[in-house]
């Protein structure tokens, strides 16, 4: 935890300690997952998940939309949930990297 008062020193040896110690726990497993991060932003970044919010406003006819833009709003942020629930539980369970094969995104 960082200290509110730290200097930018001390919280850049910190942030050095911290990269220093994550690298020897995971190798060259680290940059696995930092690649498969980045790689998952990208296919969202270029992916529908942009414009979901419009999409579901869209989709649905003018005479239910209320309904199904509500239904696409509660099922996107129940899979959200989900997902954000089994992650941990699925990295406590694989090597590092894995999760990100089988989880959708």
């Amino acid at each position: 935890m960082i200290p509110a008062d730290a200097s930018y020193e001390e919280t850049k040896a910190l942030a050095e300690d911290v990269t220093a110690t994550a690298t020897q726990f995971l190798g060259i497993e680290s940059m696995l997952v930092l690649f498969c991060l980045i790689g998952f932003i990208a296919a969202h970044a270029i992916g529908q998940e942009t414009v979901f919010w419009v999409f579901i406003g869209e989709i649905v006819p003018n005479d239910h939309r209320a309904a199904g833009q509500a239904l696409g709003s509660a099922t996107h942020w129940v899979c959200a949930a989900g997902l954000s629930f089994l992650f941990p539980i699925a990295r406590e369970h694989f090597e590092p990297g894995q999760p990100f094969g089988f989880l959708p995104s």
